[in-house]
């Protein structure tokens, strides 16, 4: 069971310089603007366990805790791509940052392992990274294919998918999957 610490809205922004970044619309209706972010294009916002908010931008990846940016995570970090297009959170204390380009990195607290085609992905352009709610694997979509990866960080790519034009995935009740296509 996933517990929701914020139980608030996360609305991700992409507008130029001047924009809002992230609005967080809370329980309590009070709104309240992140734009110290080193970017406004914002892409993602995903909220970790521990309730630790990553913010994945077209300069990389912002980690608020509480009300405060705790780390940017960028090419000093490791990112040979800063546009991070995804996020998602591991089960023991990581995430992943899926980018355009660079492949995903695996981020734990003071270090990153990047994977890319050497580990199996046939597009270092990562759209989506989507944990399974019911195996133990992650679902990846790059901008030609679909992917899956297990606890060794392996890449498997689907071989015969009917549409290599896909956005994102999601699963219903049953654990089936279901694709968005652009």
């Amino acid at each position: 069971t996933v517990q929701q610490h914020h139980i608030n809205l996360w609305i991700s922004t992409y507008v130029g310089k001047g924009g809002y970044g992230v609005v967080e619309l809370c329980r309590d209706g009070t709104v309240k603007t992140y734009n110290e972010l080193k970017s406004t294009k914002i892409r993602t916002t995903e909220e970790l366990r521990d309730g630790r908010i990553v913010i994945a931008t077209n300069t990389g990846a912002a980690i608020l805790n509480g009300d405060s940016v705790e780390r940017f995570i960028t090419k000093a970090d490791g990112l040979t791509n800063e546009m991070v297009l995804s996020v998602c959170e591991g089960d023991e204390g990581f995430f992943y940052l899926g980018t355009n380009g660079g492949g995903i990195y695996r981020i734990e607290e003071d270090s990153g392992k990047k994977i890319g085609l050497e580990d199996g992905l046939d597009s270092e352009i990562i759209l989506r990274i989507k944990k399974d709610p019911f195996e133990n694997l992650y679902w990846i979509l790059t901008t030609n294919s679909i992917c899956y990866m297990g606890a060794e960080e392996k890449v498997t790519v689907i071989e015969k998918f009917p549409s290599a034009n896909n956005f994102d995935v999601f699963f219903d009740i049953r654990g089936r999957m279901c694709q968005k296509n652009r």
